[in-house]
């Protein structure tokens, strides 16, 4: 299996050629999308990481937002990650968690005294799954109560970006008008999986998953929060940067 390496980029300084690349990857697998919608998604993000395969060429991407906000006259800093995929060739490699836990670890060390979090809107089994893999404690999750300040905080993060699209009482931001969602052959979920607590518990909330709906998910980013496994990318961009 060929492997990916990743680089963390400032949105800003993507060009068109590389733009075009990650819309045409996103586009294999979303429909109900355009260039106009892609691009908004873009504009509003401070990095990108892309992934690329040892002949150079762009074999995955995810967008991400570094945001402060205030809770009860509090600061906090979230993580937002927007628009990602990587070519299904490549699932399951470890380039893309990688690369984000890296810039985690270096939005900690530029503001080691905020609470920083990571949060975005899940619309594939895939995604939720993924954070039991990396993380002691996400929220929500079937098998632990939600703290009153963890609701709080998801919800002031989700309602600051969507508005009244997110509904706090299902945790869902529903669209009016498609923003994207994967296409058949992509959305349905697995049936070797579907028994799964997680699975089950994804489903169950955000039935609208196969039209785009997001559930909103957040996990905060420390040490002690993460799998063993998963600190040594989150140390190396706290000692060594993006």
């Amino acid at each position: 299996m060929v492997e990916l390496d990743y680089k963390i980029e400032p949105a800003e300084q993507l060009g068109e050629a590389m733009i075009d690349a990650m819309y045409s990857l996103y586009l294999r697998y979303y429909d109900g999308t355009s260039k106009d919608l892609f691009r908004s998604d873009l504009a509003d993000k401070n990095y990108v990481v892309v992934l690329r395969d040892p002949q150079g060429d762009m074999q995955g991407f995810s967008t991400a937002s570094v945001t402060g906000h205030l809770l009860d006259g509090a600061p906090v800093q979230s993580i937002y990650s927007g628009d990602t995929i990587v070519d299904h060739r490549f699932w399951g490699q470890q380039a893309l968690p990688a690369a984000f836990l890296r810039l985690a670890g270096h939005c900690r060390a530029i503001s080691p005294d905020l609470p920083l979090y990571w949060y975005f809107l899940v619309t594939s089994e895939r995604s939720y799954r993924f954070l039991r893999v990396y993380f002691e404690k996400f929220f929500p999750a079937h098998d632990r109560e939600f703290p009153a300040r963890d609701k709080a905080l998801l919800d002031l993060f989700t309602r600051e970006r969507f508005g009244d699209l997110y509904d706090s009482g299902r945790g869902v931001v529903s669209f009016t008008a498609s923003q994207g969602y994967l296409r058949t052959g992509w959305v349905e979920i697995p049936e070797k999986v579907r028994d799964k607590p997680d699975v089950r518990f994804f489903a169950d909330r955000n039935p609208g998953y196969i039209r785009g709906d997001g559930l909103a998910v957040m996990t905060e980013l420390t040490w002690d929060n993460l799998k063993q496994f998963a600190r040594p990318p989150f140390r190396l961009g706290m000692e060594s940067g993006i």
